[in-house]
This record gives C-alpha cells, structure tokens and sequence, in this order.
C-alpha cells in the first residue's frame, strides 16, 4: 500500500516533531555545556498534524476516484429517486384499475373522482342492502361507516406524526454525530454518506427502533480502503518529520570538545596516538549518538 507514496525531500524542510535521541543525547555530552560554547541549541517544537489541510491535499492528488465517488453518488441517488418514482406510479397505476369498474358502473368520467363518491352515496339499492345485513338502518350504516372511516384516518395521522417526530430526533442525532465526527474526519459529509446506498442501509433504523450502526462506524466500513491509505500517509508524513527534526538537532548542536576530560580544546589537534582509553571510551559514545568526529 505504502508503494504509492513518493519520498518528498522537502518533508525534511519543516520544523515539525518532537525532541529525538540526538537532542537528548547532546543535551547529556559531559564535555561540553552551552554555557562553555554560547551556543543554544533551538528546541524542536511539536506541530499538531493540520488534517483538513492533509485532506485537501489527498483530494488534490486522487481527484479523478473522488469525482468518480461523488459521481457514483449522485446516481443512486437519482437511480434511489427513480425508483421511490416508479413505485409510486405502480401503485397509482393499481388504483385506477380497480375503481376503473365503478367508474364504468355510475357512468362516471374516469378519473372524476368527486362525481364517483356522490354516485355511490346516492346508490340507495346498494346501502339497503349491506345496511340490511349488518341489522340497521342505511343512514345507521353509513354514519357508522364515516365514524369507522375517521377513526382509521385519525390513526394513520397519528402514526404518521409519531414516525415524522422520530425521524426528526434521529436526523438531529444523526447530525450532532455527524459534527463530533468532523473532528476526526473533517471531510464527512451527511447528506452526500446518506445518498449511498451502502452507507444508508448500515445506518437505516433497525427493528428495535435504533440505528444499526453509528455513523462512524459505518463511514469506516464504505471508506476503510480510502482511510488505511490516508492514515499511512499520514504516519509517513510524521516518520518524515521526526527524522527531519533529528537531523536538525544534530546539525544546530554546538561543535564539542575534543578533551574529553582531558584538557584537549580541538578535535582537530588531537593526537589520537596519545588518546588514553577512557578518551577513545568517550568518542565512541558520541560517535554512536550519531555525532560526527574527525580527526586532523
């Protein structure tokens, strides 16, 4: 995965990481202080990763999959709206054929609705006679009817007020996640995730009137390709910053002593002939603290 990333040189430019072993190490040296040289080393400062920034970036490098992901949404999207449209039309469709008879029956214009209800009001041979069956009176009957048909009307009403309010929490849940999950990932986008189909039905509310998935969860599930590569990225781009602030620090540290303890002020005029154990001891420690010694 990591082979799609190019060695940037300039990573090496920045002043971002932390403080490194190099640091630590010159810091330790019992050969030199800044006091003895009047030279400061500059701390590394620490740089919060900007992620929206690195976002940006990434979007700029794969542009042709993100206008191809967006592309695929707007068409399920327009695919999801033609459907919901198809559907529709197929129930309207069914309607018109089965009252298409009573139309027929009444001489009723088809599709003249208001005339057909009256039709049937007036019908009096057809309230005699389910009136009769049911033991009442037709104006019994039809009053009953109206109270049953109001009733069904008032609790489809109310059961359709009840789903609107639920929706409406779930949206306002859904979109208190949705900003808390920006800061993780600022390019999250609610209404372009719903659009997918994926992504919408592991959210969709389950049988226990819950969602089926957080939406994080369900963003890592559609996009867990894209994220692994935008996270490795990330973490080279933090490896290459902490090896450019190591290679800073061991740059900017002052020249040392070349008398280890012993008295020696140049590295340049040490005899190394003369150099007793305990010095050579003490140019190999610093050698393996990554300074670089030479002798002339």
């Amino acid at each position: 995965m990591l082979d799609i990333f190019e060695t940037n040189l300039h990573l090496f430019d920045g002043d971002g990481g932390t403080a490194t072993a190099g640091q630590s190490a010159a810091a330790e040296s019992p050969a030199v202080s800044q006091q003895e040289t009047g030279v400061t080393a500059p701390p590394a400062t620490e740089q919060t990763p900007d992620r929206n920034a690195e976002y940006q970036k990434f979007l700029a490098q794969y542009k042709d999959l993100d206008d191809k992901r967006v592309q695929d949404i707007v068409k399920k999207r327009l695919k999801s709206s033609k459907a919901n449209e198809s559907r529709m039309n197929s129930q309207l469709s069914a309607i018109s054929e089965a009252v298409a008879p009573l139309f027929a029956r009444y001489g009723v214009s088809e599709g003249d609705y208001t005339s057909l209800r009256a039709a049937i009001d007036g019908d009096t041979a057809y309230w005699e006679q389910v009136a009769d069956k049911e033991g009442l009176t037709v104006q019994q009957y039809q009053e009953r009817q109206n109270l049953m048909m109001r009733q069904r009307q008032f609790e489809r009403q109310a059961a359709e007020y009840q789903a609107h309010i639920k929706a409406q929490q779930q949206v306002q849940a859904w979109q208190a996640e949705a900003e808390q999950l920006k800061q993780e990932y600022p390019e999250f986008d609610l209404e372009m995730e719903m659009a997918d189909d994926n992504f919408r039905s592991l959210v969709s509310i389950g049988k226990n009137g819950l969602p089926r998935m957080s939406l994080k969860n369900a963003y890592q599930a559609v996009h867990a390709q894209e994220l692994i590569t935008r996270a490795a990225q990330r973490a080279a781009k933090q490896e290459a910053e902490r090896v450019s602030a190591t290679v800073r620090a061991n740059g900017s540290r002052p020249q040392e002593s070349g008398g280890i303890g012993e008295g020696v002020e140049n590295p340049a005029k040490v005899d190394v002939n003369k150099l007793t154990p305990k010095q050579i001891k003490e140019y190999a420690e610093r050698a393996r603290r990554g300074e670089r010694i030479t002798f002339t």
